[in-house]
């Protein structure tokens, strides 16, 4: 590895920071999540349990390191969320449980083939379904539940730069990136309806190069942006609502 490269990847994890969530109090929030075996979602889940929140643990398929975490206030919950119909089966979770808090952070790439002349269209709907109509139709069960979503004060979406409109100059990734406008999409509609209703704050985050297993050759680990994501979280007020905000900047990203 070149040196300009070492140099531009240590300034990059730079601004990133440590915090010490020991130091912070953010505590008795019940909070959904999705995506929760790994990567992003799992630290998520470790840490906002460690902070002394109700966490309900929306799994894919597998399970084993979500039970690694010996603790009452999780509650693990399998639904395959690139499948919506599969989401009508956990009705009675979301509208029995008054969030206040949920993490949209469930995603994947998507085929290999996603190119303009080769596109996987059974890989296109999945994903879509998944990374982004998934997160409308929790939100929509919630909010025909009894209590109409009242005490949902923030919905954070983990999207990517990749989703970006405006600012892509250089095309392919057909699935992914239409995937992740879509998402800022609803997130934009839901930051105007929700707040409007219930003063929910809704905003989309770029998380940054995470490692995960959708990014091997990622420059922070997941742990990291857990902690910057519940710091951005417990910082986030009014102004943040229908915004994408780079993590690493918390400077606004154009749709």
């Amino acid at each position: 590895m070149g040196l300009r490269k070492k140099i531009r990847q240590f300034i990059y994890r730079r601004r990133f920071k440590d915090y010490d969530l020991k130091k912070k109090k953010f505590e008795n929030h019940k909070i959904l999540i999705t995506g929760t075996n790994s990567g992003i979602g799992l630290e998520l889940t470790k840490k906002l349990i460690a902070m002394d929140n109700l966490v309900f643990a929306i799994f894919n398929s597998s399970s084993n390191n979500l039970e690694t975490i010996k603790n009452d206030n999780l509650t693990l919950t399998k639904c395959d969320l690139s499948n919506l119909g599969e989401i009508d089966k956990i009705k009675d979770l979301l509208q029995k449980n008054d969030f206040d808090i949920i993490i949209n952070n469930a995603a994947n790439f998507g085929s290999d083939n996603q190119n303009v002349h080769n596109t996987d269209f059974d890989s296109f709907s999945r994903t879509i379904n998944l990374n982004a109509l998934s997160v409308l139709k929790i939100i929509s069960i919630i909010l025909n539940s009894k209590n109409k979503g009242k005490n949902l004060k923030k919905i954070i979406n983990i999207s990517s730069e990749m989703g970006s409109i405006n600012n892509n100059k250089d095309g392919n990734f057909y699935i992914y990136k239409t995937s992740k406008s879509a998402l800022n999409s609803i997130t934009k509609n839901l930051s105007n309806d929700l707040f409007n209703q219930n003063k929910t704050i809704v905003f989309s985050i770029h998380p940054g190069s995470v490692k995960s297993k959708m990014n091997s050759s990622g420059l922070i680990s997941p742990e990291i942006c857990a902690k910057n994501i519940i710091q951005m979280i417990m910082d986030s007020d009014n102004s943040y609502n229908g915004k994408f905000i780079d993590l690493g900047t918390n400077k606004e990203i154009s749709w």
